[in-house]
């Protein structure tokens, strides 16, 4: 008879260590909370200065990244200005035109004819006395080509060889006078782009291992507090996970309160900048938009402070508690 019932006792035993490991979860996570607010100043001095430690590198993260959504797509089709030579004849220009729509690379072909390109510079009233005192159409006709290099498969250094390779090639062509490539200064800015990036990254890990001192500052001081009690959990055989667990909340829960504040003067800012952004947009006949931080990335950023906060009291009590020790 004892064997059928010894299975649903362990069942039974193993139920309970589970509920009371969990009660006490819950239990350490509720003294932590009445603890930071019963010493509300100090937290929230805390929380403000992991507030800031987090703001800066996420306010950089969206300057640049808001940069970046003005800047075009690298791998977007590259284009080149081909300016025909002003003795070429209409005759030459149709072939040259009929010559570059077959090539493999040119996807779309526009042209600009010298005589549409004065009118178009007419049309300002800056250039429109000088014009008029022309003996001649000093301008070239224009053939703007989009490229389409699918093999590039975005690695900027094979784009801008096959580039100037393409470039060599029109440039040899007897009509052609120049040929100027328009997608340099877009590879340039995704290098200064990719650049802010890695500086922006060693950046905040220099401010979140502030975070880390700030918050294991706060969790010893904590523990100093509470050093006679302990002193007496340990001494009636609490275990240094039991005795932890509480701070451990208190570190997360500086990292949760510091990323709230932070996320929320990320978004106070966003608002205000984005006033004057939009009048800026507008201005250019765009309708840009500064972009705040996404909920994905709100969340992102929550478990990533509640995380180092927790590991951040992880590192400090794990070292005071080799310190106390019951007599």
């Amino acid at each position: 008879m004892s064997r059928p019932t010894a299975a649903p006792r362990r069942h039974q035993a193993r139920s309970n260590r589970l509920r009371g490991y969990f009660g006490h979860h819950l239990a350490s996570l509720r003294q932590s909370l009445r603890r930071l607010w019963s010493d509300r100043l100090q937290s929230a001095l805390t929380a403000t200065v992991v507030a800031i430690a987090i703001a800066v590198p996420a306010a950089l993260y969206l300057t640049v990244e808001n940069v970046a959504l003005l800047a075009p797509p690298l791998q977007q089709p590259a284009r080149l200005s081909v300016y025909a030579k002003t003795a070429a004849s209409e005759t030459q220009l149709q072939q040259l035109q009929q010559q570059l729509q077959a090539h493999p690379q040119v996807q779309t072909v526009s042209y600009t004819s010298a005589a549409q390109g004065l009118a178009q510079l007419a049309q300002s009233a800056s250039f429109a006395a000088a014009l008029d005192g022309l003996p001649s159409n000093p301008l070239p006709a224009l053939f703007e080509l989009s490229l389409a290099l699918e093999s590039v498969d975005g690695d900027s250094t094979a784009l801008a060889e096959r580039l100037e390779h393409l470039r060599a090639e029109l440039q040899a062509l007897p009509v052609v006078a120049e040929v100027e490539l328009d997608t340099l200064w877009l590879q340039r800015l995704h290098a200064m782009l990719r650049l802010a990036r890695q500086l922006l990254a060693a950046a905040a890990a220099l401010l979140l291992l502030g975070v880390v001192v700030v918050i294991g500052n706060s969790v010893k001081m904590a523990i100093e507090q509470r050093r006679e009690e302990i002193v007496v959990i340990k001494w009636v055989g609490g275990t240094d996970a039991y005795v932890r667990r509480p701070f451990l909340y208190a570190g997360a829960l500086y990292g949760v309160c510091g990323a709230l504040l932070a996320l929320l003067a990320l978004l106070s800012m966003t608002a205000v900048v984005n006033v004057s952004a939009s009048e800026l947009a507008t201005l250019y006949q765009s309708q840009f938009q500064l972009r705040g931080p996404q909920w994905m990335e709100s969340l992102l950023l929550l478990l990533a402070s509640a995380a180092l906060g927790a590991l951040s009291a992880y590192f400090a009590v794990s070292r005071q508690l080799h310190a106390i020790t019951p007599e």
